[in-house]
């Protein structure tokens, strides 16, 4: 359940977390500072380290509809073409998980992972497969 308050408000509270927890603070420590729950601190660091900032910051509502259509489907395949380094992502290749959170950003829409494996299909898109070993986090 999302805490009350305000986005940016909420935002700041996530960003502190994380940027006490590079300092070396404890997770339990930055819990009881910032008075919330261990749990959501352990959400809102791994958030950051597969997401990068975007794993921290307030989730856009999602549109009713699960569909692109013609227009938005064209802006996607052109974000694509990019890294995903340019959206603010650790990695240079994409995966499905980035994929579809940009899709959730830019349109506000959620695609099933077949669907999003299916698009890349279409579209020529190798996704890859995140490799937990080589992580490199912005």
């Amino acid at each position: 359940m999302r805490t009350k308050g305000k986005a940016p408000v909420l935002e700041s509270i996530r960003l502190k977390a994380v940027a006490l927890f590079k300092e070396g603070m404890s997770r339990r420590a930055i819990a009881k500072e910032l008075m919330v729950s261990t749990r959501s601190i352990y959400r809102w660091i791994s958030g950051f380290e597969i997401r990068g900032i975007s794993g921290v910051i307030s989730k856009i509502p999602l549109k009713s509809s699960s569909y692109l259509n013609k227009k938005e489907m064209a802006i996607l395949k052109n974000v694509v073409l990019k890294s995903p380094k340019e959206f603010g992502y650790c990695s240079f290749y994409w995966t499905a998980l980035s994929l579809s959170d940009i899709i959730i950003r830019k349109f506000g829409v959620h695609f099933h992972k077949k669907y999003i494996y299916k698009f890349a299909i279409i579209n020529g898109i190798s996704l890859n497969k995140r490799n937990v070993s080589n992580r490199n986090f912005v």
